[in-house]
């Protein structure tokens, strides 16, 4: 099992770009999407400069240390005030083995100590059983399930 120390945390750069394309049109990153539809290179390509380039979205990748294979990314995106959104994806074959609370946690926990974060919200489709467990264990509490979307905050 990979510890703190046997990871690269870091923000998300243009070198970057491809593992995060490749997993964000992973099968299952796409069925637990709101918009499920396979991403096109170019728009991936257009959006992804987008994201690191603003000053309103922390972009985070986490990679092995040891073979710098992309394990997950997270990202807070500005939703209003002081307020973000997070986005979690880990890759499959690191999936069920308790990493993804723990990146989250800890990733979460930087942003809101350092980014003068007050709030971080967290929107999961409600059969996504997996991530919303994840959130929860990262210190998410839930807030609302409309049966459409779960919302969870994180102070």
């Amino acid at each position: 099992m990979l510890k703190n120390d046997d990871l690269i945390i870091k923000e998300a750069t243009l070198d970057d770009m491809m593992d995060v394309y490749y997993l964000s049109n992973d099968p299952l990153v796409r069925q637990n999407s709101f918009n499920t539809e396979k991403i096109k290179l170019e728009d991936h390509k257009k959006w992804y400069f987008d994201k690191i380039n603003n000053k309103e979205v922390f972009f985070y990748v986490i990679r092995d240390k040891v073979t710098t294979e992309l394990i997950s990314y997270i990202r807070f995106e500005k939703e209003k005030n002081d307020e973000y959104i997070a986005s979690l994806a880990i890759l499959e074959k690191f999936r069920g083995k308790g990493l993804g609370y723990k990146l989250l946690k800890l990733v979460s926990s930087e942003v809101i100590n350092k980014k003068e974060v007050n709030k971080i919200n967290a929107f999961i489709k409600p059969e996504n059983i997996a991530s919303i467990k994840t959130f929860k264990k990262a210190g998410y509490v839930e807030i609302d399930n409309n049966f459409e979307k779960v919302r969870l905050e994180y102070k």
